[in-house]
């Protein structure tokens, strides 16, 4: 008949082979209790800290949009007042933060200068925009042609064609028919026939597919004779 053997707990040599895999976290978290109450507060203030940020950020973005729906209100219902109107839209622009509407906003009164032959203020406001905005970004784009438009606009016609330059090195992805156009424009408005047929010839190659390449056409007719 085969014996049983009883194993005592003083006979062996890893007493915690009696203890569970249950008990052993168990008594780890109760030996580090102090450490874990730490770290659960750190984390949950780390969360209610994100959480927070992400409201007010939300919030502030909400209340940006409605000062820029306020700000097309009064662009839209001010009848082109001129300056009466503009001034209404800078005092808005005041409650403004630094934000994308922001940037936004003060392109739209920008426009406005530029709308009523006031070209130096709105070569003011273009300017900035074109300095803080990140670079490929579509409000950086719109600045540096409403700073060419705008020296156009006083007749500085080379710096204007310079600019222009700029923006189709700069954004191949911006409608760059327009801007070719507008270079051809300086250079008939300057006087310059020769440069204007170069970038009319220019552009019956580089559009040849473009639906209004007749209007490349017509311009060579006119100043080819």
């Amino acid at each position: 008949m085969a014996k049983s053997f009883k194993i005592s707990r003083k006979e062996l040599s890893q007493p915690d082979q009696f203890i569970n895999t249950t008990d052993m976290i168990l008594a780890y978290f109760s030996r580090h209790k102090t450490r874990f109450i730490y770290l659960f507060i750190v984390l949950a203030i780390f969360i209610l800290s994100i959480t927070l940020i992400n409201y007010n950020q939300s919030k502030s973005s909400l209340r940006m949009e409605s000062l820029y729906s306020e700000m097309e209100k009064i662009s839209v219902l001010g009848g082109g007042k001129g300056s009466e109107e503009i001034n209404q839209m800078k005092e808005k622009l005041k409650e403004f933060s630094q934000s994308a509407q922001k940037q936004r906003a003060t392109l739209m009164i920008a426009d406005k200068y530029f709308n009523i032959g006031q070209y130096d203020q709105a070569l003011e406001l273009y300017k900035i925009i074109e300095s803080e905005s990140s670079k490929n970004t579509l409000s950086r784009k719109i600045a540096m042609v409403g700073i060419a438009y705008s020296l156009e606009g006083k007749k500085d016609f080379n710096k204007a064609i310079v600019t222009y330059q700029q923006v189709i090195k700069s954004f191949n992805d911006y409608p760059l028919f327009n801007i070719y156009l507008s270079i051809v424009r300086c250079h008939e408005l300057g006087n310059e026939k020769s440069s204007a047929l170069l970038i009319l010839r220019e552009m019956k190659v580089k559009f040849a597919s473009h639906n209004k390449i007749m209007i490349v056409d017509e311009k060579i007719k006119k100043l080819d004779v």
